[in-house]
């Protein structure tokens, strides 16, 4: 299932996560079960499943405690993460602070997974106008912890804070890189570009949309519609953008 995900086949790492779970009944070990839910709920959210996302993490959280392995953080991470991407702004920022009560309790004992649930605090706040707390929680993200999920979150963030040339500087390099073969990097690459003018915007958003088409993205492949639709129109090809 790992590297189904890592290929962008999401409803193939959704199917081997699936299979995975049918010998739930056999396993005692609740960590176990509980990496099960999480990676279930990874794969529901890049599908665009996100109310599966959300029910899958909760669950994986409710099974276990911290534990020698922080496993009830990644459930919350997880959490946090589908709520964010459904575009659930209030019901992230619950899951955020939710996760800060455990980690505070564990007295912030477990350092993995702060800095993504740091910077998706900060993209919510910057998206309500919050700049310089999105500020101050994002250098406090790149000074303490090490982000090793969600890679473009520091581009949302800059997005948010409508700083389109930076993100775009961080959106290339990680669509040259690690990035390669996320959709959501093209994607929010391409809808840059629409949004400049770059005459590279409508090779990016054919690519995005082939890209999320082949994974199952169903939020990238409307934002690569979008972006399709936002180069169109600065085109005055109103009735062909507004299909």
């Amino acid at each position: 299932g790992i590297a189904h995900a890592h290929l962008a086949d999401y409803a193939g790492a959704l199917a081997c996560h699936l299979r995975r779970r049918r010998f739930g009944p056999l396993i005692e070990d609740r960590a176990e079960l509980t990496d099960i839910g999480c990676m279930l709920s990874q794969a529901y959210a890049a599908l665009g499943r996100y109310a599966d996302a959300v029910r899958e993490a909760q669950a994986a959280a409710d099974l276990v405690e911290i534990g020698e392995w922080g496993w009830q953080y990644s459930a919350l991470l997880w959490r946090t993460w589908a709520y964010f991407a459904w575009d659930h702004w209030d019901d992230a920022m619950r899951s955020v602070e939710g996760f800060l009560r455990v980690w505070e309790s564990y007295d912030r004992a477990y350092r993995t997974f702060v800095g993504e649930l740091f910077l998706i605090h900060a993209v919510v706040l910057a998206r309500r106008g919050e700049d310089e707390k999105a500020s101050a929680l994002a250098r406090q993200a790149a000074e303490d912890y090490t982000v090793r999920r969600m890679l473009h979150l520091p581009a949302l963030l800059l997005m948010a804070q409508d700083r389109l040339a930076e993100a775009r500087v961080v959106l290339e390099e990680l669509a040259g890189g690690r990035g390669q073969l996320m959709p959501a990097v093209h994607a929010h690459l391409a809808e840059i570009q629409a949004r400049t003018g770059d005459s590279r915007a409508a090779a990016a958003a054919d690519h995005a949309l082939a890209l999320a088409t082949r994974a199952g993205a169903r939020k990238e492949i409307a934002q690569a519609y979008r972006a399709h639709g936002i180069v169109l129109g600065s085109a005055g090809r109103w009735s062909t953008a507004a299909e």
